[in-house]
């Protein structure tokens, strides 16, 4: 599981299931066959040596700054959508420290890429749809020496999806369609 907040999360439901009798032969298989949850940090495949994350959930900017933080920098990181009100200093930090490039969809994409220019950030491309980013996601990876390509938007999905499950489900689509 990627993260160390899921593995934190995972040593604590260890903790409850020891507590409360279980087997530690049933623990291990439990842990061992848990796939995670989806939209939440779920490793889609492997293409070439870059993994590919669905993050959709990270519908905010402290959320998507977690998502980044647990990945392998360099990072190729999709964000945008329809933007929320928050604090995004952690989260533009986050980015320039660990994103190799940021691929920016959605009505937020204009506003993100002002931010970005503000904080002396260049290395982003308005790709507008889920379909460019993972195209475009897949060209640069492998250029910029990037061993991920995140989906960790810190917006809502509602400009261009129902939801963030049906953001995350199209990206995971697409994943499978282009590199499986």
């Amino acid at each position: 599981m990627v993260g160390d907040h899921n593995q934190q999360n995972l040593l604590l439901a260890v903790t409850a299931a020891c507590l409360a009798g279980l087997d530690g032969a049933a623990i291990a298989a439990g842990v061992a066959s848990f796939p995670g949850v989806p939209h939440r940090l779920e490793h889609i495949c492997t293409w070439q040596g870059i993994d590919l994350i669905n993050d959709s959930k990270a519908t905010n900017y402290d959320a998507a700054e977690v998502g980044l933080r647990s990945v392998a920098a360099p990072a190729v990181l999709i964000a945008g959508g329809e933007a929320k009100q928050g604090d995004d200093t952690a989260w533009v930090e986050r980015i320039r420290e660990r994103a190799a490039t940021v691929l920016l969809i959605g009505d937020a994409a204009p506003q993100f890429a002002q931010r970005l220019d503000a904080a002396g950030y260049s290395a982003y491309e308005i790709v507008e749809t889920m379909d460019r980013a993972v195209a475009r996601g897949a060209e640069l990876a492998p250029a910029l020496g990037a061993t991920v390509v995140l989906l960790s938007p810190a917006c809502a999905s509602f400009d261009q999806y129902p939801n963030f499950e049906q953001r995350g489900e199209h990206f995971r689509q697409l994943c499978q369609a282009r590199f499986l």
